[in-house]
């Protein structure tokens, strides 16, 4: 299998972009804006999904204008509570039709995470299926992929990119457009409200490129 440096080059922004987009969110602190989180985020998308670059850019402005403190009070009450959850980031809330966390599709995602070699960190504070942690896992996916075309393991990187596509068809990619739709009407800074629609824009083009990639390949 020959794949150009063009493609390579969109795989790495695809990376980036899932990666940043899983920060965002983390729970908002100083290093939002010391280390550039959404300006390296504004440049990840700008080669492969500029529809969700204003979205973005706004998220950036919105990180000028309002303290660390308004954002997080924000983040609070859209993820946190405790008065019960605008925003519920969490897939199982969304796929099984009820607002319960730790269910069936929530099981079916480890799945997915140990088929690929991941096993959660007992440290970690957040459920398996939370937005971070899905996206993050796409980002690794990714990873993977490039790391195993590149020591010329063909069925390797053929397997994660068909993982990511799979992943992306019954976990994330079902319950963002729901859960955006939440964490819209229910934030009241900016920054999350353009998180939501940055996260959705850039979810379904994502989609749109696997499904042409799968043509392109001949995947099942």
């Amino acid at each position: 299998m020959q794949l150009t440096e063009e493609f390579i080059q969109k795989e790495t922004h695809r990376a980036d972009c899932y990666r940043l987009l899983s920060a965002c969110y983390c729970k908002p602190g100083k290093e939002f804006i010391e280390e550039g989180l959404v300006k390296n985020l504004i440049t990840a998308l700008e080669p492969i999904c500029n529809n969700a670059v204003p979205f973005a850019k706004d998220m950036d402005n919105a990180l000028s204008k309002y303290t660390n403190t308004e954002i997080l009070v924000d983040y609070s009450a859209l993820f946190i509570g405790p008065f019960g959850l605008l925003a519920p980031p969490y897939g199982s809330v969304y796929l099984e039709g009820k607002r319960t966390v730790m269910g069936d599709t929530t099981i079916d995602a480890v799945k997915y995470y140990r088929k690929a070699g991941v096993e959660m960190d007992p440290a970690q504070k957040d459920m398996p299926d939370h937005i971070s942690v899905e996206l993050e896992f796409m980002y690794y996916l990714i990873n993977k992929g490039l790391e195993a075309y590149q020591n010329s393991d063909n069925e390797g990187f053929l397997n994660y990119h068909n993982m990511q596509e799979d992943f992306l068809r019954r976990h994330i990619g079902v319950w963002m457009p729901k859960f955006a739709k939440d964490l819209r009407e229910g934030a009241k800074n900016p920054f999350y409200k353009n998180l939501a629609d940055c996260t959705l824009t850039f979810i379904k083009s994502d989609m749109e490129y696997m499904m042409i990639k799968r043509g392109e390949k001949g995947m099942a």
